[in-house]
């Protein structure tokens, strides 16, 4: 039990945070920083969903860098 409490505590912080990072995106804020802190749980509950939101929110970091 104390594992899936780790676990659901790893992935509601890093929801949060890729939430956030959403939100200063669609409002036009920058956000590299909040993405260069981003990291992904370590025994996500659904590992492949929590691969693709970080590929694609440091694909996302990756492309505004070069638009600056």
């Amino acid at each position: 039990m104390e594992k899936e409490d780790e676990e659901s505590d790893e992935d509601d912080a890093f929801l949060n945070s890729s939430l956030e990072i959403i939100n200063g995106l669609s409002r036009g804020i920058e956000v590299s920083h909040l993405t260069e802190q981003l990291k992904k749980p370590t025994n996500s509950f659904d590992s492949a969903a929590t691969d693709s939101i970080f590929n694609t929110l440091k694909y996302i970091e990756e492309v505004t860098e070069t638009l600056v």
